[in-house]
């Protein structure tokens, strides 16, 4: 009897492994050292040029991956033939970089930063984690409850930012928002309010990536890069607010 129970209990183990492995990459590699920043044109404003030149001063062993628009295209036509449809439907500019890095990182795994991140750190430290978003803002009650409502009224107290953010290839949480998006094209095209930053902010922005934390169900997978401050990757980079996204 004890034999049977060993093998079945051996099976069992082995299942778990086979499913790992397979399934859930995320748990057998780190955060690659790979930086992913994107562009218009491969013609970068003087404003960001300092900014792009210290963070590679500081990573010299880092790939670092340079997308412009049509590199974009080019890309998720190759790759992700399924989401190019959706990123041409998305009628918003930062929209589409929103949804394009989010791709990019579940696509090679590493860091995307936006141009104006500042960066005072070299980012080994993190590799260790599978998944990284910092904290963006804090929700207080009568400061931001126009805005925040929902996130304050089911005790989310942080807005997550993705200004920067990390993770390994093919995280499951990358796939949800990537998904989401794409599932939900048609009601952003009929919901579309150029004026209005909060409709970006909420179809694919931060509140959009807040709300998503709130659903996802393994959030121990997820590193919440916290310093207290706001507008920050931890103490690794500041993000200095200067419109690159706009």
């Amino acid at each position: 009897m004890s034999y049977i129970l060993y093998l079945a209990y051996f099976i069992i183990v082995c299942l778990i492994i086979y499913y790992l492995y397979f399934h859930t990459e995320i748990f057998i590699q780190n955060i690659p050292k790979i930086i992913i920043q994107t562009w218009k044109t491969d013609t970068i404003p003087d404003k960001y040029t300092n900014y792009i030149k210290t963070l590679k001063e500081l990573h010299p062993d880092y790939q670092y991956i340079f997308f412009t628009d049509e590199r974009i295209e080019q890309f998720l036509k190759n790759n992700y033939p399924q989401y190019y449809e959706t990123y041409k439907k998305l009628p918003i500019k930062i929209q589409k970089i929103d949804f394009f890095r989010y791709i990019a990182i579940y696509h090679y795994g590493g860091f995307y930063l936006d141009l104006d991140m500042k960066c005072q750190e070299k980012f080994d430290k993190l590799l260790q984690y599978y998944c990284i978003f910092p904290v963006d803002d804090y929700i207080k009650h009568r400061e931001h409850m126009h805005r925040y409502k929902h996130f304050y009224d089911n005790n989310q107290h942080f807005l997550l930012g993705q200004y920067a953010f990390a993770s390994v290839s093919r995280h499951p949480f990358l796939k949800m928002l990537i998904d989401n998006i794409h599932q939900n094209i048609n009601t952003y095209i009929k919901r579309v309010n150029a004026d209005n930053d909060d409709y970006v902010y909420q179809t694919t922005g931060p509140d959009f990536v807040t709300l998503k934390y709130m659903q996802y169900k393994n959030k121990h997978d997820i590193f919440i890069l916290d310093n207290k401050k706001r507008q920050c990757f931890g103490d690794y980079a500041q993000h200095l607010c200067m419109g690159s996204w706009k």
